[in-house]
Protein backbone atom coordinates (compact mmCIF):
# COMPACT_ATOMS: atom_id res chain seq x y z
CA UNK A 1 0.00 0.00 0.00
CA UNK A 2 1.54 3.36 -1.22
CA UNK A 3 -1.54 5.40 0.02
CA UNK A 4 -0.45 7.39 2.87
CA UNK A 5 -3.41 6.68 5.92
CA UNK A 6 -4.40 9.40 7.94
CA UNK A 7 -6.29 9.14 11.25
CA UNK A 8 -8.29 11.95 11.72
CA UNK A 9 -8.40 13.27 15.74
CA UNK A 10 -10.45 11.70 18.32
CA UNK A 11 -11.88 14.63 19.43
CA UNK A 12 -12.31 18.53 17.88
CA UNK A 13 -9.58 20.21 19.65
CA UNK A 14 -6.13 21.33 19.56
CA UNK A 15 -4.65 18.64 21.86
CA UNK A 16 -3.07 21.51 24.02
CA UNK A 17 -3.91 21.68 27.93
CA UNK A 18 -6.55 24.19 29.10
CA UNK A 19 -6.18 26.10 32.28
CA UNK A 20 -7.82 28.55 34.74
CA UNK A 21 -6.32 30.08 37.93
CA UNK A 22 -8.25 30.53 40.82
CA UNK A 23 -10.69 27.45 40.75
CA UNK A 24 -10.18 27.19 44.40
CA UNK A 25 -10.54 30.03 47.23
CA UNK A 26 -7.25 31.26 49.58
CA UNK A 27 -9.19 29.54 52.15
CA UNK A 28 -9.29 26.10 50.67
CA UNK A 29 -5.45 26.25 49.25
CA UNK A 30 -4.48 26.89 52.73
CA UNK A 31 -7.34 23.55 53.87
CA UNK A 32 -5.01 21.51 51.21
CA UNK A 33 -1.64 22.28 52.95
CA UNK A 34 -2.96 22.30 56.84
CA UNK A 35 -4.16 18.92 56.00
CA UNK A 36 -1.10 17.65 54.03
CA UNK A 37 0.76 18.07 57.14
CA UNK A 38 -0.90 15.03 58.35
CA UNK A 39 0.35 13.03 55.19
CA UNK A 40 3.27 10.49 54.49
CA UNK A 41 5.28 11.65 51.64
CA UNK A 42 7.06 8.85 50.06
CA UNK A 43 8.85 7.24 47.52
CA UNK A 44 6.18 6.11 44.29
CA UNK A 45 5.81 2.62 44.24
CA UNK A 46 5.02 0.98 40.66
CA UNK A 47 1.39 0.29 40.98
CA UNK A 48 0.36 1.73 44.37
CA UNK A 49 -3.37 2.93 43.56
CA UNK A 50 -2.48 2.62 40.22
CA UNK A 51 -1.48 6.16 40.90
CA UNK A 52 0.10 8.10 37.83
CA UNK A 53 2.89 4.79 37.24
CA UNK A 54 0.71 3.16 34.24
CA UNK A 55 2.42 6.22 31.70
CA UNK A 56 5.83 4.52 33.04
CA UNK A 57 4.74 0.58 32.49
CA UNK A 58 3.44 1.58 28.85
CA UNK A 59 7.00 2.46 28.23
CA UNK A 60 8.55 -0.71 28.73
CA UNK A 61 8.13 -1.97 25.78
CA UNK A 62 10.77 0.33 24.26
CA UNK A 63 12.83 0.19 27.06
CA UNK A 64 12.62 3.69 28.06
CA UNK A 65 11.59 4.10 31.50
CA UNK A 66 11.12 8.21 32.22
CA UNK A 67 13.25 9.70 35.48
CA UNK A 68 11.37 10.21 38.06
CA UNK A 69 11.84 11.69 41.28
CA UNK A 70 9.55 13.47 44.11
CA UNK A 71 8.24 12.51 46.76
CA UNK A 72 4.14 11.51 46.96
CA UNK A 73 1.23 11.28 49.55
CA UNK A 74 -2.20 10.22 48.86
CA UNK A 75 -5.22 12.30 50.43
CA UNK A 76 -7.55 10.16 51.33
CA UNK A 77 -10.34 10.11 54.02
CA UNK A 78 -13.67 12.00 55.09
CA UNK A 79 -11.57 15.13 55.46
CA UNK A 80 -10.58 15.19 51.51
CA UNK A 81 -13.63 14.33 50.16
CA UNK A 82 -14.78 17.67 49.57
CA UNK A 83 -11.24 18.40 47.21
CA UNK A 84 -12.79 15.32 45.13
CA UNK A 85 -15.82 17.05 44.85
CA UNK A 86 -15.00 19.94 43.70
CA UNK A 87 -12.23 18.65 41.57
CA UNK A 88 -15.29 16.39 39.87
CA UNK A 89 -17.01 19.34 39.43
CA UNK A 90 -14.09 21.67 37.81
CA UNK A 91 -13.08 18.30 35.26
CA UNK A 92 -16.85 17.86 33.65
CA UNK A 93 -16.54 21.87 33.26
CA UNK A 94 -13.53 22.27 31.67
CA UNK A 95 -14.31 18.77 29.98
CA UNK A 96 -18.05 20.18 28.24
CA UNK A 97 -16.10 22.95 27.04
CA UNK A 98 -12.42 21.98 25.81
CA UNK A 99 -12.83 18.19 25.02
CA UNK A 100 -16.33 16.72 25.30
CA UNK A 101 -14.98 13.47 26.63
CA UNK A 102 -17.23 10.71 27.69
CA UNK A 103 -15.97 10.56 30.91
CA UNK A 104 -17.25 8.32 34.36
CA UNK A 105 -15.30 10.33 36.79
CA UNK A 106 -12.36 9.25 38.98
CA UNK A 107 -11.03 5.83 39.77
CA UNK A 108 -8.02 6.66 41.16
CA UNK A 109 -6.77 8.44 44.54
CA UNK A 110 -5.48 11.78 43.63
CA UNK A 111 -1.67 12.43 44.80
CA UNK A 112 -0.09 15.17 46.15
CA UNK A 113 3.63 15.20 44.82
CA UNK A 114 6.49 17.33 46.14
CA UNK A 115 9.61 18.08 44.06
CA UNK A 116 12.87 19.15 45.98
CA UNK A 117 15.99 20.66 44.39
CA UNK A 118 16.63 17.99 41.56
CA UNK A 119 13.41 16.59 42.10
CA UNK A 120 12.16 15.90 38.40
CA UNK A 121 9.86 13.99 36.38
CA UNK A 122 11.12 12.87 32.44
CA UNK A 123 8.45 12.95 29.18
CA UNK A 124 6.10 10.69 30.00
CA UNK A 125 1.87 10.07 29.46
CA UNK A 126 -0.64 8.98 31.96
CA UNK A 127 -2.04 6.14 30.23
CA UNK A 128 -1.33 2.52 29.92
CA UNK A 129 -2.33 -0.60 31.78
CA UNK A 130 -2.83 -1.75 33.77
CA UNK A 131 -6.36 0.06 34.03
CA UNK A 132 -9.49 -0.74 35.04
CA UNK A 133 -10.84 2.13 32.28
CA UNK A 134 -8.88 3.72 30.30
CA UNK A 135 -7.57 7.34 31.82
CA UNK A 136 -8.66 10.29 29.41
CA UNK A 137 -8.28 13.47 31.38
CA UNK A 138 -5.70 14.52 33.51
CA UNK A 139 -5.06 17.38 35.58
CA UNK A 140 -2.31 19.26 37.84
CA UNK A 141 -3.47 21.65 40.50
CA UNK A 142 -0.56 24.00 41.16
CA UNK A 143 -0.11 24.32 45.02
CA UNK A 144 3.29 26.13 45.19
CA UNK A 145 3.71 30.17 44.88
CA UNK A 146 6.37 30.65 41.89
CA UNK A 147 8.36 32.15 44.31
CA UNK A 148 9.19 29.35 46.44
CA UNK A 149 11.36 27.27 43.60
CA UNK A 150 13.35 28.09 40.48
CA UNK A 151 12.75 24.92 37.30
CA UNK A 152 9.83 22.84 37.96
CA UNK A 153 7.75 23.76 35.07
CA UNK A 154 5.16 21.89 33.93
CA UNK A 155 6.32 21.09 29.90
CA UNK A 156 3.47 19.68 27.77
CA UNK A 157 3.66 18.46 24.17
CA UNK A 158 0.45 19.45 21.90
CA UNK A 159 0.97 20.92 18.51
CA UNK A 160 3.90 22.23 20.08
CA UNK A 161 5.91 22.80 23.52
CA UNK A 162 3.68 24.25 25.80
CA UNK A 163 4.49 25.47 29.40
CA UNK A 164 2.16 25.74 32.14
CA UNK A 165 0.94 28.66 34.33
CA UNK A 166 2.84 28.72 37.51
CA UNK A 167 0.33 30.64 39.35
CA UNK A 168 -0.35 28.76 42.85
CA UNK A 169 -4.20 27.73 42.65
CA UNK A 170 -3.54 27.37 38.62
CA UNK A 171 -5.60 24.30 37.51
CA UNK A 172 -4.04 22.76 34.49
CA UNK A 173 -5.97 19.98 32.66
CA UNK A 174 -5.16 17.87 29.76
CA UNK A 175 -5.85 14.77 27.47
CA UNK A 176 -4.18 12.29 29.38
CA UNK A 177 -2.14 10.87 26.06
CA UNK A 178 -0.57 13.68 26.46
CA UNK A 179 3.52 13.71 26.55
CA UNK A 180 4.51 16.18 29.55
CA UNK A 181 7.14 16.16 32.01
CA UNK A 182 8.23 18.29 35.17
CA UNK A 183 11.57 19.87 34.48
CA UNK A 184 14.31 19.46 37.53
CA UNK A 185 13.87 22.03 40.38
CA UNK A 186 17.12 24.05 40.77
CA UNK A 187 15.67 25.90 44.21
CA UNK A 188 12.94 25.38 46.64
CA UNK A 189 9.88 22.99 46.82
CA UNK A 190 7.46 23.12 44.26
CA UNK A 191 4.30 20.80 45.33
CA UNK A 192 1.07 19.57 42.81
CA UNK A 193 -1.97 17.62 42.90
CA UNK A 194 -2.48 15.71 40.35
CA UNK A 195 -5.22 13.00 39.32
CA UNK A 196 -7.44 11.75 36.59
CA UNK A 197 -10.55 10.74 35.06
CA UNK A 198 -11.36 7.69 33.44
CA UNK A 199 -14.30 6.62 30.76
CA UNK A 200 -14.92 4.39 27.84
CA UNK A 201 -12.31 3.54 25.56
CA UNK A 202 -11.67 6.27 22.47
CA UNK A 203 -13.63 5.03 18.95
Amino acid sequence: MNAPIYFPPVQEHSGLPSSAGDVLSAEELERIDADAQDLTFEQPQLGRQLGYQAGMVSYRASGHIPQRDSLVAYPTGPRWIWLYEALHVLMQMFNARYYRFKLWGFHEVFQLLEYREGGQFGWHIDVGPPLAAPRKLSFTLQLSDPSDYDGGDLELWGNERHTAPRERGTLIVFPSYTLHRVTPVTRGRRRALVGGAVGEPFR
